[in-house]
């Protein structure tokens, strides 16, 4: 959902789906200005996936738990820079984090996000680097570790279609027995 407010065009998200970049990266698509998004856990690290988003998409994001949860990780709002703009206290009472969504900051965090990082990202995603990947180079082969590989020529005056067998690689070191355990005792 994307809806506009005093010039801002901004975004929700509900719980379950911080779990889902994809969301996060449409509402990047779509230029909204900031995403609120509303979770009911108790967890400290989705509030640094949310952080993350923020940093991320460059954009601004409302962070809103339960008050009996605020001592964990409070509400607050993150700057497109990744850094909290304002945060509730953490002592488990309800309360509000304000904070202005200014388009034309000069907080240096905020201007240098919105102005370069943001449009830089957009200009990456849609071709500027293409021209210079490398392609047919067998080091960019990202396939390169997943191939078996190819088996050692037969040795000099074997039959035909003899081929030298693959070499055994040792046991890992948990799998093999104790040195007590190889010994025979008699």
């Amino acid at each position: 959902m994307v809806f506009e407010v005093d010039g801002t065009c901004n975004g929700c998200a509900l719980c379950v789906e911080a779990n889902f970049p994809p969301l996060f990266a449409e509402y990047e698509r779509l230029d909204v200005d900031c995403v609120l998004l509303s979770v009911m856990v108790d967890d400290a690290p989705q509030a640094r996936v949310a952080q993350t988003y923020g940093t991320l998409y460059s954009y601004w994001l409302g962070y809103s738990i339960p008050a009996q949860f605020s001592t964990t990780v409070p509400s607050g709002i993150v700057a497109p820079g990744g850094r909290w703009l304002a945060q509730c206290p953490a002592d488990g009472q309800p309360a509000l984090a304000v904070a202005d969504i200014n388009l034309d900051s000069t907080d240096p965090d905020i201007d240098v996000t919105l102005r370069y990082a943001r449009p830089w990202r957009r200009s990456a995603q849609n071709g500027l680097y293409d021209d210079h990947r490398v392609s047919r180079d067998p080091r960019s082969d990202p396939y390169r570790f997943l191939r078996p590989p190819p088996c050692p020529p037969a040795p000099l005056g074997a039959a035909p279609g003899h081929t030298v067998p693959p070499l055994r690689s040792p046991q890992p070191p948990h799998r093999r027995r104790p040195a007590t355990a190889r010994r025979r005792t008699q």
